[in-house]
């Protein structure tokens, strides 16, 4: 995974040009989050945006009976952008630090002067908030209408995606994430999921190690994201 060492080399700001790396990068305030704390309560006011340095955070809906996973966030990726330009400036979910994470982080106010001084970056936020719903869509599509075993190859999918989006030449890297946090995400019980993992570890598609999953062969597992449930292993099984 890709850890920028300055906020200016982020993919949200490094396509400005003649960009005042000094001015830009005082606007924003660096923090540091243990595993586990939370960096957004939902419903709270939204005074701030964020991008990730390095660690992992994920969003999460909660209402009165359950908490519902919505996404995770890496190395790159920009936070809240949508809630701190919305006119009501309130949280919609859940933001919690899944490992020792840093964030940059900057007020709304600033924002706006960021925003002013460089407005071709609002056509970046845009296309941030486009890919958002995409993904919101996407989501709902494969928990409504698919099993667990096509539920998984999505989500897997899905993080390919989200990973070569912001650094298209890195390769794959280790996906840290449970069993259980897969369960959460999908909203399956861990015993399908362990089942669906000794699937694809079987037909070589994934290498698994306690808390870890490999993609082995990414060609393959888009091919599977394609096909009907009931065909994703015809071929072997023919």
């Amino acid at each position: 995974m890709t850890i920028f060492e300055k906020v200016t080399d982020t993919p949200f700001l490094q396509t400005i040009q003649c960009i005042d790396e000094k001015w830009v990068t005082s606007l924003f305030s660096l923090v540091n989050l243990n595993k586990g704390q939370i960096l957004f309560h939902q419903g709270e006011p939204a005074n701030t945006m964020c991008i990730v340095k390095s660690g992992e955070l994920m969003k999460s809906f909660e209402s009165e009976t359950r908490s519902f996973v919505l996404s995770r966030h890496y190395s790159g990726d920009v936070i809240g952008e949508a809630e701190v330009l919305h006119w009501r400036r309130k949280r919609f979910v859940t933001t919690t630090a899944q490992q020792a994470t840093s964030i940059w982080q900057i007020d709304h106010e600033r924002l706006d002067k960021l925003l002013t001084k460089y407005p071709t970056l609002y056509k970046h936020l845009f296309g941030v908030i486009g890919e958002r719903f995409v993904r919101a869509g996407r989501k709902i599509r494969y928990l409504a209408f698919m099993d667990a075993r096509m539920r998984v190859v999505q989500l897997l999918v899905d993080y390919v995606s989200d990973h070569l989006q912001s650094h298209p030449s890195a390769p794959v890297p280790e996906w840290r994430v449970t069993q259980q946090e897969l369960a959460d995400l999908l909203g399956l019980n861990r015993e399908s999921i362990a089942r669906v993992i000794s699937e694809l570890q079987s037909h070589e598609v994934l290498v698994a190690r306690r808390g870890v999953l490999q993609i082995a062969d990414l060609q393959r597992l888009t091919e599977m994201a394609s096909t009907l449930p009931a065909d994703i292993f015809a071929s072997e099984s023919v």
